[in-house]
């Protein structure tokens, strides 16, 4: 040290030098794609919520009741028809909460289905009476569809629910007007076989069932015809039928033999097979 200065050493220069150089220090590079990358993040996030809202907002105007559920089955979303149609709030339904929207006797069997199409990961449909928001019940038929990703993996379960009420009355109108008509030729003495236009048997009344001792499940069976005709009399009776079905024509004269049920005491009363002719529908075959 000469005059209270510090005498410069080349050498300590030279490691004070390196020192600097190896010293952490912060890299502008990284400090600058921090904030890049959390503003990616959220660009990203208010992507998405972006096309959710958009999504929420396409599925409002469907015009149907729409909704959507999580993977493992609680609702996450129902549309503004399904909220208007049932009264119920988003938070009355959002969850499990929607099943009190439907009929006590078909929460049970719509529950099965629905644990089942969970468990198989398939698409399906069900049968259920949804309550109006005035207290009336009205049939639906409700389908839904899994969601995956481009891995397959369950994303969401999106379904809708159409109202199907005229038709299940529809429905049960034909079955109480066929009820009826058979109660009619039930009571008719003469023998009545109900034939589709292929010649498939449908229905049989009770005096053919009573004569020939078969049941209402023998007549709609394979191989009805060879258990009430005579076997010498099956295949000119096959032979006729052919020759008849394609024809604009509603009935011809047919003789066979039929199988009668055997009873303990002799039958004296007259065949429901006297003068039997056969009725064939022709409707669908009249233009033929």
């Amino acid at each position: 040290m000469r005059g209270g200065r510090r005498a410069y050493n080349p050498e300590m220069a030279s490691a004070a030098d390196r020192s600097s150089r190896e010293a952490p220090a912060s890299d502008p590079l990284v400090v600058e794609a921090i904030p890049a990358t959390q503003e990616a993040l959220r660009n990203a996030l208010e992507t998405i919520r972006n096309s959710e809202t958009k999504l929420r907002q396409v599925i409002d105007t469907i015009p149907t009741l729409a909704w959507c559920n999580l993977p493992d089955g609680p609702n996450e979303f129902l549309n503004k028809r399904w909220h208007e149609y049932t009264g119920l709030s988003h938070e009355q339904s959002n969850g499990w909460g929607w099943q009190v929207a439907f009929h006590p006797e078909d929460v049970p069997p719509l529950m099965e289905k629905w644990r089942e199409l969970l468990a198989s990961g398939e698409p399906g449909e069900m049968e259920a009476r949804l309550r109006r928001h005035d207290g009336v019940y009205r049939w639906f038929l409700i389908r839904v569809e899994p969601f995956h990703d481009e891995h397959g993996q369950l994303v969401r379960w999106y379904g809708t629910s159409t109202d199907i009420d005229a038709l299940k009355q529809t429905q049960e109108k034909l079955r109480e007007d066929e009820q009826e008509l058979r109660r009619i030729t039930d009571a008719i003495p003469q023998a009545i076989v109900v034939l589709d236009p292929s010649g498939i048997p449908l229905y049989a009344n009770q005096a053919t069932l009573d004569y020939t001792g078969l049941t209402a499940k023998d007549v709609v069976s394979p191989r009805f015809r060879e258990r009430m005709f005579h076997p010498d009399d099956l295949e000119r009776i096959k032979e006729q039928f052919s020759a008849h079905r394609f024809v604009h024509i509603r009935d011809w004269p047919l003789s066979s033999r039929v199988s009668r049920v055997t009873f303990p005491e002799p039958d004296v009363g007259p065949s429901p097979f006297d003068n039997f002719v056969p009725r064939i529908p022709v409707s669908e075959l009249e233009d033929n």
